[in-house]
Formats: structure tokens, C-alpha cells, sequence
């Protein structure tokens, strides 16, 4: 997973403090949720679902993406790109970063070792190897 800074962390909190949306992420995190789908498991309306949709969105927590359905053809379908998120207390208030899936930042990128400081990986079919190092919680990528 990578760490993900957020830019506007009041929005996720408002976000995480919210049901609606709360339920969106639980619900899109396994498997693809059509708008419908999430208006039934969320009890609202589609003007509600959406708006959530839009603000999650926004914050890159979800993603859409178009699925074929055999009996309906093309959907718009939901998903949650996220597996933690963490908020720690600093000095200058508080800072949230959002881990996101290594696979949907970088397709084909497999992680052969890691530790605290570095991070070892391969691209596609092996021959680029990566190595990423954290300095001061910046991340270097060297090929």
C-alpha cells in the first residue's frame, strides 16, 4: 500500500463523520456498487447517494468505472480505492494520509520486500526493478 497525503483533510473528516458515506466505503470496498445498489444499502435517495458519490470522489476515496451487465449493458459502478486511513496529532494540528492499493497506482508493480525505510518491487515481468526510499517521510523511486 502507499501512503496517500490528503489535501483537504476537514473534508475527509466531515466525510468519515458522515453515514452515508461511511456506508459507501463499506460497501464498495470488496466488490463494485451500481448507484441503485448503494441507494438500497444506504436507505437513500439517489440525490443523497450521489451527492456522497461526488464528495468521495473529490477526495479520491472512491472511483467509478464502467462495467458491462449482461441483462442491462454498460453501468457506471463504484469502488472504494482505499484500505486505511490514519490521522496523526502533530505540533501544526492534525495530518491524515489515506493508503491506497499499490495495484491501482501503479499496474504490474509487485512488492518483493519492505521494510520501514525501503521498499523493493518489480514492474511487469521483472526486469525493472524499483527501489523507493522514505527520507523525512518523502519517497524516492529509483529504477
Amino acid at each position: 500500500m502507499v501512503p496517500e497525503p490528503v489535501a483537504d483533510a476537514p473534508e475527509v473528516y466531515s466525510l468519515l463523520d458522515d453515514e452515508y458515506a461511511r456506508r459507501i466505503l463499506i460497501e464498495t470496498y470488496e466488490e463494485t456498487r451500481s448507484a441503485s445498489t448503494l441507494c438500497e444499502a444506504c436507505d437513500a435517495s439517489k440525490a443523497t447517494v450521489y451527492r456522497r458519490l461526488e464528495r468521495l470522489q473529490q477526495q479520491e476515496l472512491v472511483e467509478s468505472v464502467q462495467e458491462i451487465d449482461p441483462n442491462e449493458g454498460p453501468q457506471e459502478v463504484y469502488a472504494a480505492r482505499l484500505d486505511h486511513v490514519s490521522i496523526d496529532l502533530t505540533g501544526a494540528g492534525f495530518e491524515v494520509d489515506v493508503e491506497i492499493p499499490v495495484s491501482d497506482v501503479a499496474p504490474g508493480l509487485q512488492i518483493q520486500r519492505q521494510s520501514d525505510s525501503e521498499l523493493e518491487a518489480v514492474v511487469g515481468d521483472g526486469t525493472t526493478p524499483l527501489r523507493a526510499h522514505t527520507n523525512n517521510g518523502d519517497v524516492m523511486l529509483r529504477a
